[in-house]
């Protein structure tokens, strides 16, 4: 029910009503339009040490933010800032950025790289499984602090309340990070905030007051309240050296997703595009039975804005698979193969999770790099992606067909069976083909390539049978050559860049079913 509340286009016209108790304050009156413009007119709220809290300005909109208050009190929020690290990975300290105290008796490792975990809208603090995962996870790999930010308190209906809520709670965040700075000596260079949906946005607001930590990722960012607004009211590129972001479930319902539909970030990816995420109709039902009835409602309705979570998780702790997104400006392009270059650099292909931050060399302050990536419809959710560009020689009195093609890739660690198309293609003479295939096997480096087609059945219903009948078209087909490129067959080290090419005789015929071997191309060719 907690993501229900965040589904603006759901509680819009709940939210409608509020804004009229609001303005009206309990009046019975009709208010003219000038009269409720009075209404709605700046307040502040000041503390000594995070300054002051203002609405009104760019934090209201008519449309996109139609109600406007202030932070509740900080008595209220009751943010806790919960310490766990590499040296103590079972018991936790909580700390307090108001007593300098708290901070300098704490076990903070000033060496250690600090990730800052921040929950979006909930009712409760132990609902959000996730942070412990992530925490253990981090725990197990190396030398790290990691603090969880529980503002479970200010966190829930009504949305406008918890939206005003973040900006407090981002400057509390900023507040310890400046404090661990002053006492502990530790580096903006070694902090790296992780939120998922609002607790996005509240790292966006921490990230605002420092100049500049590490890195802000953003796991599937609140949209409602959000899309649409200037950069000082969300995350943007701005608020960190490197901000990344993953969009799960952008997709507009009514008028909005859970999610921003907007590229934010230095790099902002779109597993399946960004919404309907696989295996969210038949998953959740799973989760009710192996982990309760509370996590199972949490998926039935929120799966796809959770699995934003999953897929960086899963990058976390998956060292066979690691998902890569590949630059693109569409999806339709992108599963059509039209965006599998990775660039003579690298940088058009970049690894989703923690590793995302190898691409901060390539990053651009004034735009973002929109990347496109499949997943799997359950655990490992890492598929592979295979580029493949299938070039048709065109000897004379070669004829079009139409049918399917088939390549199997034999590699070092395992063989790959491809059929190149979903529906009986146009396989023209002289036609360059280009496909995206995804697999969870990993071929490893290619030792050879073989490749057959199938013939389109044909009734003698379909024109196409007499045509074939007339024109003695014959049933051949000639293959120039066959380019693979594995698109995220990588190690940590690094990624093959470099297509393995097979050419094969262009004036053979190949008969429907014949499968035939292609060898690698010389180089000169």
């Amino acid at each position: 029910m907690m993501f229900l509340a965040e589904w603006h286009g759901f509680v819009f016209f709940l939210q409608l009503v509020s804004l009229v108790a609001v303005l009206t304050r309990g009046s019975t009156s009709v208010y003219s339009s000038s009269k409720i413009l009075e209404r709605i007119k700046r307040e502040e709220k000041c503390y000594d040490d995070l300054g002051c809290f203002s609405n009104g300005g760019n934090f209201y909109d008519p449309i996109k933010r139609p109600i406007d208050v202030l932070p509740q009190s900080r008595d209220v929020i009751n943010t806790r800032f919960i310490l766990y690290t590499s040296k103590d990975k079972n018991n936790y300290e909580i700390l307090d950025p108001t007593d300098k105290n708290s901070i300098s008796n704490s076990g903070i490792i000033p060496s250690a790289n600090t990730k800052i975990l921040i929950h979006g809208v909930t009712l409760r603090f132990s609902s959000e499984r996730w942070l412990k995962k992530m925490k253990d996870e981090y725990l197990k790999q190396g030398d790290y602090n990691i603090i969880l930010v529980d503002w479970s308190k200010g966190s829930w209906f009504p949305y406008y309340q918890a939206v005003a809520n973040a900006r407090l709670v981002g400057a509390e965040i900023a507040q310890l990070i400046s404090r661990l700075q002053e006492v502990k000596g530790i580096s903006l260079d070694s902090v790296h905030l992780i939120g998922h949906s609002l607790g996005a946005q509240v790292a966006g607001y921490a990230g605002e007051r420092l100049n500049k930590v590490r890195r802000i990722t953003g796991l599937d960012p609140a949209g409602p309240y959000f899309t649409g607004t200037p950069e000082n009211i969300r995350l943007d590129r701005s608020d960190a050296e490197f901000v990344d972001v993953i969009h799960t479930d952008s997709s507009k319902i009514l008028l909005y997703g859970l999610s921003t539909t907007e590229v934010v970030g230095h790099v902002d990816f779109f597993p399946n595009k960004g919404n309907e995420q696989p295996g969210c109709l038949s998953g959740p039902l799973k989760t009710l039975f192996s982990d309760g009835v509370e996590q199972g409602v949490r998926r039935l309705l929120g799966c796809d804005h959770l699995r934003a979570i999953d897929y960086y998780l899963e990058a976390l702790r998956n060292k066979k698979c690691t998902p890569v997104g590949i630059a693109c400006e569409r999806w339709d392009d992108f599963i059509r193969g039209k965006c599998a270059d990775c660039g003579e650099d690298n940088s058009k292909c970049v690894k989703l999770g923690p590793q995302a931050e190898e691409y901060l060399k390539y990053k651009d302050d004034n735009k973002s790099q929109k990347l496109f990536l499949k997943t799997a419809s359950n655990e490992p959710f890492c598929l592979f992606h295979y580029y493949v560009e299938v070039n048709i020689a065109k000897p004379a009195n070669s004829t079009s067909q139409r049918g399917l093609l088939h390549v199997t890739i034999k590699g070092s660690d395992d063989n790959l069976k491809m059929r190149l198309s979903d529906r009986n293609g146009s396989l023209k003479p002289g036609k360059k083909l280009k496909y995206l295939v995804t697999s969870r096997r990993n071929v490893g480096s290619i030792n050879s390539l073989q490749a057959h087609w199938t013939k389109r059945s044909v009734s003698i219903l379909d024109p196409e049978f007499w045509h074939s009948r007339r024109s003695n078209a014959r049933n051949e087909l000639f293959l120039r050559s066959i380019k693979v490129n594995p698109l995220n067959g990588v190690s940590r080290q690094g990624r093959q860049l470099k297509y393995s090419e097979f050419c094969g005789n262009p004036t053979q015929a190949i008969k429907p079913k014949e499968e035939v071997t292609l060898s690698l191309c010389d180089s000169d060719q």
